[in-house]
């Protein structure tokens, strides 16, 4: 990201890639949150 943002000068395919990190990382901590969750009991 980092590379092709400064070294390369190629933004509009740096903020692409960086969105795509951002969805991956929010569908997988959303799925975490429902599985840990689940599991997760308060007395």
């Amino acid at each position: 990201l980092y590379q092709e943002a400064f070294e390369h000068f190629t933004m509009g395919r740096a903020s692409a890639v960086a969105c795509v990190l951002f969805v991956i990382l929010l569908t997988f901590t959303l799925i975490q949150f429902k599985v840990v969750g689940s599991r997760i009991h308060y007395e």
